[in-house]
C-alpha cells in the first residue's frame, strides 16, 4: 500500500503542487515588485536632491543678476 496512491490523492498532490509553484512564483513576483519600488524611490529622491541643486543655483544666479543691475544703475 505504501508508495501507491489512489486517483483522487495523486490528483490533490498535483494540485498541492501547482498551487506551491504558484506561491513560490508569487513571491518572486512579490520581491521583485519590491526592488522594483526601491529602485523607483531611489530614483525620485535623485531627482529631489538635484532639483533642490538645481533651485539653489538658479537662485544664486538671480541674486547675482540683481546685484548686476543695482551696479548698472549705480554707474
Amino acid at each position: 500500500m505504501f508508495g501507491f496512491k489512489t486517483e483522487e490523492e495523486k490528483f490533490k498532490l498535483a494540485d498541492y503542487d501547482r498551487i506551491k509553484r504558484e506561491l513560490e512564483s508569487t513571491q518572486q513576483s512579490l520581491v521583485n515588485c519590491e526592488k522594483s519600488r526601491q529602485d523607483w524611490i531611489d530614483f525620485a529622491n535623485d531627482l529631489q536632491e538635484e532639483n533642490r541643486n538645481l533651485f539653489a543655483e538658479n537662485e544664486q544666479h538671480r541674486k547675482n543678476d540683481a546685484i548686476r543691475q543695482k551696479l548698472a544703475l549705480v554707474k
